[in-house]
């Protein structure tokens, strides 16, 4: 991993929105295409464990959203993050996910390679050794939230990330959207 970019906060690329945050990143590392940090974006997110209906709803609304050319945002783990990512690249769109952890860790994951090869982004605020602790998912949601024009939560359990990220979204005064549940 030789084209790690390192991003301070005095950087051009440097994402104007984490200003807001009482605490912004010293700095990130970035890999892929730093130029999307400069467009439209909407995170998606949802449950690890997620229903058929949340894994159908989110590739529908991702497919039309890529096919506008809006960036897609979201946290790289497993469930509806991955659709999302994966619906993204699917649609031809371009996608950016911000990981819990350093860049060694979730290069062992799958998706993180399709982002890069799909002209995506990956940012970490993270070295590239250190793992992914708990204590960095609900800093990782803040960042993913401040960096969005939205958030979407398909699918989310009361004690969850995604919980945490609509939380976040609220303090933050980022538009968030929701689904009522449907049934069959």
């Amino acid at each position: 991993m030789n084209n790690i970019k390192f991003i301070l906060k005095t950087s051009p690329y440097y994402p104007q929105h984490f200003f807001k945050l009482k605490q912004p990143p010293e700095f990130l590392f970035a890999l892929g295409n730093i130029q999307l940090l400069n467009t439209f974006c909407i995170g998606v997110v949802g449950a690890r464990a997620c229903t058929e209906e949340s894994i159908l709803l989110t590739k529908q609304l991702v497919t039309e959203l890529s096919m506008r050319n809006i960036t897609i945002l979201s946290g790289m783990a497993d469930g509806i993050d991955q659709i999302a990512h994966n619906a993204c690249i699917d649609a031809h769109g371009k996608t950016i996910a911000i990981i819990g952890s350093g860049f060694e860790i979730a290069q062992k994951q799958k998706i993180f390679h399709q982002i890069l090869e799909n002209d995506g982004l990956i940012l970490s605020e993270y070295f590239p050794d250190i793992p992914a602790f708990p204590y960095n998912f609900p800093r990782r949601n803040q960042l993913l939230v401040a960096i969005s024009q939205g958030i979407v939560a398909v699918e989310t359990h009361i004690k969850s990330g995604t919980m945490i990220t609509a939380e976040e979204a609220l303090i933050q005064q980022v538009p968030l959207f929701t689904f009522p549940r449907w049934s069959s």
